[in-house]
């Protein structure tokens, strides 16, 4: 029986809308209305309907994500009770820890992106480091890809059993093949070229598309993408792509909002000015200043800032919706000089003196 999200063409981490907007497609695609007399499409309409009849619900997808094709069972015993006994769970979760420990590991890719690439989204090129089958001996580990056997302590099935007495009672437990170490072959000679690991050191490159409002310490994930597995039968592990945001020349950004702290002189503050401001999509902000602004003050134009994060299958974010903007925020910062000339030095005195002189009259 064929997985429900291959039938839908999805991946395991696919929203609910997603979920629903395949479940449209494909059935419009196979509809018997649409294929009269085509008893292919007829079996695939039937297909589609029965994964969206389980993907489409919450508690049955749950089930289905845990147990497979055996969630019917699993839900009729309220997760595991007689239909779907103790000895099952148990081995259900022996054979997950086997696969987690077959599989390989994953690799961990740092993406460095500009401010501006995070505001506009981008679509980047990356190449990367992993760990490929080894050309010589195939994965086999063994050289030539031929110097092996099947292991004859468990017949190449890497478990063994253990009976034990104890009593009148007798017990049987399954364990790892001690001769193959449940690589199911004993190698007789191994690869020189990957020193026996099956694995050789390779490079790969992904295609990323990162959505609008992306931010430091998110990641995508591709699937199976990372490093090759040192077994046979093993999955390959995950790719996980790390963004780290470069510092940005002008702007600090908090979340959504962007802060920019413009310098000004104390003649600006005191008799007000007009200045241009740049901003993060490109434009120049003109604002005023007006007379007695006091240093530190803060204009906030709202709606200026970073996007909200364009929600993807690879994200998962709660808060403001799609499509809004944060603050961007002008700060004014107070720049003394530290050269004056003797003109600029006498004016600066005739005004303190001016300032000593309107004091001692307010006394």
């Amino acid at each position: 029986m064929r997985d429900y999200y291959e039938i839908l063409g999805l991946q395991k981490t696919a929203s609910e809308s997603e979920i629903k907007k395949a479940y449209r497609s494909m059935a419009k695609k196979y509809h018997p209305d649409t294929n009269p007399d085509n008893a292919d499409a007829e079996e695939k309409f039937k297909e589609v309907n029965e994964a969206n009849d389980v993907l489409s619900d919450p508690e049955k997808r749950k089930l289905y994500d845990r147990f497979g094709h055996n969630w019917e069972e699993a839900s009729k015993s309220g997760f595991g009770g007689a239909a779907f006994s103790g000895r099952e769970m148990v081995n259900e979760f022996r054979r997950e820890q086997e696969a987690l420990r077959k599989k390989g590991e994953n690799v961990v890719v740092k993406i460095a992106l500009t401010l501006e690439e995070c505001y506009n989204g981008c679509t980047k090129e990356v190449p990367f480091n992993t760990r490929k089958v080894c050309g010589s001996c195939r994965g086999t580990k063994a050289k030539g890809g031929t110097a092996f056997h099947t292991c004859t302590t468990c017949g190449g099935t890497g478990k063994m059993a253990i009976v034990q007495q104890v009593g009148a009672f007798t017990t049987q437990h399954i364990v790892t093949c001690n001769s193959c170490k449940g690589a199911t072959v004993i190698i007789d000679e191994h690869c020189s070229d990957c020193r026996g690991s099956g694995v050789e050191a390779g490079t790969e490159t992904a295609i990323l598309t990162f959505p609008r409002g992306v931010q430091n310490g998110q990641s995508i994930m591709e699937e199976r993408k990372g490093h090759h597995s040192r077994f046979s039968d093993g999955e390959r592990g995950d790719a996980i792509f790390v963004i780290e945001e470069i510092p940005h020349e002008h702007f600090e950004r908090f979340d959504r909002d962007l802060i920019y702290r413009h310098k000004v002189c104390f003649e600006d503050l005191a008799l007000g000015a007009k200045i241009e401001v740049p901003t993060i999509h490109g434009k120049v902000t003109k604002l005023v200043i007006n007379p007695g602004t006091q240093n530190g003050k803060i204009y906030r134009l709202k709606g200026h800032g970073m996007p909200q994060l364009n929600l993807s299958k690879v994200f998962t974010v709660v808060g403001a919706p799609e499509g809004t903007f944060g603050n961007f925020m002008i700060e004014l910062e107070l720049v003394v000089k530290e050269e004056y000339s003797e003109e600029e030095k006498a004016l600066i005195k005739q005004l303190r003196d001016l300032k000593s002189k309107n004091l001692d009259e307010v006394k």
